[in-house]
């Protein structure tokens, strides 16, 4: 409200001030009330009310660590593992520049002045090795006794078996 309108208000004598401050008095009930219900429902979360999880925002945990304790990082004097990057990798991707990213100009006959070279060490995976040991049968000639070569004890008759060793 502007000044002029509150000096209209004040000229034009008490009655029209007394309804002017009630209207205002209620109005300022209804937007309490108003604020008061939004506030309530913003409070609410799966806990205390019936709302399913997926609607509850998610406050992320101030760490208890008080600020400047310990230094950021490694122990002091320990040696750093890195790796350093190969001379000939396995595998070479050459990323080519074809166009000009803003104007979209053709750069495939512009020669290369630098390369700017990143390496990614990949762990191959294992490849399960399978070890299967054949022992020989023969019978003795003098005698016919059935023998058995290699006796592997913890191998046990068409049984497979998993682990090291």
């Amino acid at each position: 409200m502007k000044r002029e309108e509150v000096l209209e208000i004040y000229y034009c004598g008490p009655e029209v001030i007394i309804t002017h401050v009630m209207k205002q008095e209620e109005l300022i009930a209804q937007l309490e009330a108003r604020i008061t219900e939004l506030e309530a429902r913003l409070n609410q979360t799966s806990k205390n009310s019936s709302r399913p999880p997926s609607t509850d925002v998610f406050i992320k945990p101030k760490s208890q660590r008080k600020k400047g304790e310990r230094p950021v990082g490694g122990q002091t004097g320990h040696p750093k593992h890195t790796l350093e990057p190969v001379e000939n990798p396995d595998k070479k991707v050459p990323l080519k520049v074809k166009i000009r990213e803003g104007c979209g100009a053709s750069l495939e006959d512009v020669p290369v002045i630098d390369l700017e070279r990143r390496q990614v060490f990949d762990i191959p995976p294992q490849r399960v090795v399978v070890t299967e040991n054949q022992a020989e049968h023969k019978q003795c000639p003098q005698g016919g006794c059935h023998n058995r070569g290699g006796k592997v004890h913890s191998l046990a008759r068409g049984v497979l078996r998993r682990g090291v060793g």
